[in-house]
């Protein structure tokens, strides 16, 4: 299992909808866990309104007190690809007030998430999972997850506002990691190619970029809001650009030997679009 999670500084820079387009373009089963403390995004957006009263992160953290196992997370999850159910969601947290009760889940859920699978012959092993942890500010951020990720990505865009107010954080989360995990080179970012700033600049001031996303407005709200379909083609730009940075951050933990299992090329932009009929 590799355990990705992603976060950001200030601002609105795309996390969720990285989030998002990784897990549709992710080279391996994945989970996509939606634990930004502030409340999800994805149900009254991609997931457009879908039933989520019994299966989201705050049902999960209500079953811990008898015991949590991975059945208990799969049965809360959304699949993004029915019925292979290979690209699974758990949905976040209905409101932003309860943030502070998870600090007790998150050990167990750890645990649990070991030992997720899919029913595939094919992949054996466990799924990945891809976390979006919301801002790193916030008093009741997922810590505990993100101490126990093989690769942490700083979310940001290539613009000099996006880049300054980030600079701090990762200064915060690479002297973190160093403590506390032993692996400060597990701190990488993601960049959005909106701005004036080159990849090779960011590198510069000290952000190690991993992986990098096109800046495509129309096919992002596509992923947000699911809307103006048409924005998301099969020769998506967007797509291509998540498919090529979901790889890219796998082998990075695959380069600190904490991602198991094969990774084959991925799910292809054009099957993408048509599973979920965008």
């Amino acid at each position: 299992m590799m355990l990705l999670c992603l976060t950001s500084a200030k601002g609105s820079p795309g996390v969720t909808t990285t989030a998002l387009a990784l897990t549709l373009t992710w080279p391996r089963p994945v989970l996509l866990v939606e634990a930004d403390p502030a409340g999800g995004d994805l149900r009254s957006g991609f997931l457009q309104g879908a039933d989520t009263a019994h299966r989201n992160l705050l049902e999960v953290a209500h079953t811990v007190r008898h015991g949590l196992d991975a059945a208990d997370i799969a049965a809360r999850c959304l699949a993004l690809d029915p019925p292979e159910r290979t690209r699974l969601v758990l949905p976040g947290l209905p409101g932003p007030f309860h943030g502070a009760g998870l600090r007790a889940l998150w050990p167990r859920f750890l645990d649990a998430l070991a030992h997720l699978k899919v029913r595939d012959p094919v992949w054996p092993a466990p799924v990945d999972v891809v976390v979006d942890c919301g801002r790193m500010d916030h008093p009741h951020m997922p810590w505990r997850l993100v101490e126990a990720a093989d690769v942490v990505a700083v979310v940001v865009r290539t613009t000099l506002r996006s880049v300054l107010a980030a600079q701090p954080h990762v200064e915060h989360l690479r002297a973190t990691l160093g403590q506390v995990t032993g692996r400060p080179a597990a701190l990488v970012a993601a960049a959005i190619t909106e701005g004036s700033y080159s990849v090779g600049e960011l590198r510069a001031v000290g952000v190690d970029v991993a992986a990098t996303l096109p800046h495509d407005p129309v096919a992002a709200r596509v992923l947000s809001e699911r809307a103006g379909r048409r924005g998301l083609s099969a020769r998506s730009q967007f797509l291509r650009g998540a498919r090529t940075a979901a790889a890219a951050l796998r082998e990075r933990a695959a380069r600190t030997g904490h991602a198991t299992g094969p990774a084959p090329g991925g799910v292809a932009a054009g099957e993408v679009a048509r599973v979920h009929g965008l």
